[in-house]
């Protein structure tokens, strides 16, 4: 039982990993290319 679990708790994590990964990937192109807001690249540093 707590096999599954931590399978089922693994495969979430990692979806909700990705899903983070691309949103802040589509922010940060969205800011990347907008000349006036390069905030993604200013707060990087």
């Amino acid at each position: 039982m707590k096999k599954r679990f931590y399978g089922v708790f693994s495969i979430v994590s990692g979806v909700l990993a990705l899903i983070a990964a691309l949103s802040a990937g589509c922010a940060c192109g969205f800011y990347y290319y907008q000349p006036k807001v390069p905030k993604c690249l200013s707060e990087n540093k």
